[in-house]
């Protein structure tokens, strides 16, 4: 994942901020393995686009399993312009992908085709630290709060309210 947030990128000055950041992680060397993927986790949702973070959470609390149909016309309004490449950013950085499930649809009669949004559970959990505030993000260097920006049942995972709350908020 830190590895893929300088592909494709030729401004000297981001190269500086992820190399930057990525010296800050080295203090994690001597943590535990839980540390150490919490660092890589903060770093890389660190260095997303504004966009690209919501998105995240999203497909974390609301999203995960959802048609990208469903997801991608709410994503276009709230950020438009922008929802496309941010996707594109969250696939790039393995952080979420698409994957194609067949459902049989009994009025047609034939297998239709769903490209549905995943995310990894590790990924997931980390997400929903955000979430609850357990685990502090930044955007271009400045904090950001998430806390209770989107809500779910904790036993199932199943969605009870969803709100986005824009920045300047909360």
């Amino acid at each position: 994942m830190a590895g893929a947030q300088l592909a494709h990128q030729s401004d000297p000055g981001r190269w500086q901020e992820v190399l930057h950041a990525l010296k800050h992680a080295e203090a994690l060397a001597d943590a535990d393995e839980d540390a150490k993927l919490k660092g890589v986790l903060v770093l890389s949702f660190n260095t997303l686009s504004e966009a690209a973070q919501n998105m995240l959470l999203d497909v974390i609390s609301v999203h995960h399993n959802t048609d990208i149909q469903v997801a991608l016309p709410i994503w276009q309004k709230w950020w438009p312009g922008q929802a496309q490449g941010a996707l594109q950013e969250l696939r790039s950085r393995a952080l979420v992908s698409i994957s194609k499930h067949e459902k049989m649809d009994v009025i047609m009669c034939c297998a239709v085709g769903e490209n549905r949004l995943q995310v990894h559970d590790i990924i997931r959990a980390f997400g929903r630290g955000i979430i609850r505030g357990s685990v502090a993000v930044q955007r271009a260097g400045q904090a950001v709060s998430f806390v209770g920006s989107r809500v779910w049942v904790e036993e199932d995972g199943d969605v009870v309210k969803f709100k986005t709350v824009r920045p300047g908020e909360i």
